[in-house]
């Protein structure tokens, strides 16, 4: 995956975050300007009492001054009842004014006003009314005033409306405006899902379909977050395994029914000889065919149990304290005898070499590659074993002068089946002997490597720990 890909938990995210700062812009607009409106209907309130307030004044200024001119020329108590009333009611009212102040003009104008009603009130208290003209003047003049103020609380009261009006227009703005882009990152928010993860998954779906329906060759494309990419490079990489795995089968069968042919012709062909009258004085030379053969069929039988056996998680050893000295001398002897062509030759410790291991599982490890160096050098040549301590360690290294073994195929030489394609048609095997060998040292804790160079033979070296007391 060179190209930079996303992660399904950030589109995830990335999509609650905007839909949370959304919400929460929302509610702050909308707390901003639930203060301001309620801010605004509160001084529009005030002017409108404020209004009611000037009326009453003015209404009860006029009563007053009207009940004070019919009782100045009646003397009927029930106008100086009515005035008596009205001037209560003055009074009060000039000092309930200050509540509905909010500017300084209005503070000014209301104090001018209380003076005047205060001084028209005590000269009417003293009965000193009695230049008519100058009373209606005194009055008109307080009357102008209170219908100022009222003004002046009418124009506070639009300019509030008007504030409010404006206000409104934002908020129904601003609210459209959210729930426009509300409505965009919700589309941007599906349309991004159905492309970035639901198209990728409904492909990846139908890949995994195809695969099980027997398109084997079906891989998936890494489309998508990184989640489903990942998801994609696993299926690829399980189709990739199991692909290589028929292969392998497919090998194993072919190179089987081969090397199967061949020791069953060798054993037919001498049971015929052996039947010819006239070979019957070769029957000894005829009955080592037939053994030979019978060995290395037995062989291929045991590794495919103890292939079978490892991969089942059966392989059972009997481990012991065992000197390696005496394996290494076994493997030695028993295939010196076997090559006329070969020179193996062993150095061994002249001080005992213990492990804690199964000798009859190290002893097959040890054959197999004394029997591998054999085969791989049909030339002849040399074959070294060596048997060495290091770093509380026993090094068991078997080297030989054959065909070697090139870099990459060096990688691969413990895996079941894996056989060179150049030996493979000339050199019986199935591939099965260093991968069984590898599995019994790795079960001693132990591990083995190659070394080798195309043409230039090959060393295997076994790894066993020893025992801590040595």
């Amino acid at each position: 995956m060179s190209r930079r890909s996303i992660r399904l938990k950030n589109v995830i995210l990335s999509g609650s975050f905007l839909l949370a700062l959304f919400g929460i812009m929302a509610s702050v607009g909308l707390m901003l300007m639930t203060s301001y409106l309620g801010a605004a209907a509160k001084g529009i309130k005030i002017a409108v009492d404020s209004i009611v307030a000037s009326e009453e004044l003015h209404v009860n200024l006029l009563h007053h001054y009207r009940n004070q001119l019919l009782f100045n020329l009646t003397g009927a108590t029930s106008h100086a009842l009515q005035r008596d009333e009205a001037e209560a009611q003055l009074r009060s009212g000039i000092q309930s004014i200050d509540l509905y102040i909010n500017t300084d003009a209005e503070r000014v104008l209301a104090r001018d006003i209380q003076d005047r009603i205060q001084t028209y009130l005590s000269r009417a208290g003293r009965g000193a009314i009695t230049d008519y003209g100058a009373a209606d003047a005194e009055v008109d003049d307080i009357a102008r005033r209170i219908r100022k103020l009222i003004q002046l609380n009418q124009e506070q009261a639009l300019s509030a409306g008007e504030r409010v009006a404006r206000q409104d227009r934002m908020a129904d703005i601003l609210g459209i405006s959210i729930i426009a882009l509300l409505l965009i990152t919700l589309l941007a928010l599906g349309f991004g899902t159905h492309f970035i993860i639901y198209k990728p998954l409904v492909s990846l779906r139908e890949i995994v379909k195809l695969y099980g329906q027997g398109q084997f060759r079906a891989r998936a494309e890494p489309n998508g977050p990184q989640e489903l990419q990942e998801m994609a490079a696993v299926f690829n990489e399980m189709a990739h395994n199991l692909e290589n795995s028929h292969k392998n089968q497919q090998r194993f069968l072919s190179a089987v029914a081969h090397d199967l042919r061949n020791p069953l012709s060798a054993i037919k062909m001498a049971m015929h000889l052996i039947a010819d009258s006239d070979k019957r004085n070769k029957i000894p030379d005829l009955a080592e065919i037939v053994k030979r053969q019978s060995d290395h069929l037995d062989r291929m039988v045991s590794d495919l149990l103890d292939r079978t056996r490892v991969e089942a998680g059966e392989l059972k050893l009997q481990c012991e304290d065992h000197d390696l000295r005496v394996s290494v001398n076994q493997a030695v002897r028993l295939y010196q005898t076997t090559s006329t062509i070969h020179n193996i030759t062993m150095r061994l410790p002249e001080v005992p070499i213990v492990a804690h291991c199964d000798p009859t599982r190290i002893g097959q490890v040890l054959n197999n590659l004394l029997s591998n160096a054999i085969k791989y050098s049909p030339e002849g040549g040399a074959i070294e074993v060596d048997l060495a301590c290091q770093d509380g360690s026993a090094l068991i290294s078997v080297t030989d002068q054959g065909l070697g073994i090139s870099p990459d195929e060096c990688a691969q030489i413990f895996e079941p089946f894996r056989r060179s394609p150049s030996t493979r048609e000339n050199i019986p095997g199935v591939g099965l002997g260093l991968s069984v060998s590898r599995r019994i040292v790795e079960a001693h804790g132990g591990n083995i490597e190659v070394r080798s160079q195309k043409g230039a033979g090959s060393t295997f070296i076994i790894r066993l720990p020893l025992l801590e007391k040595q």
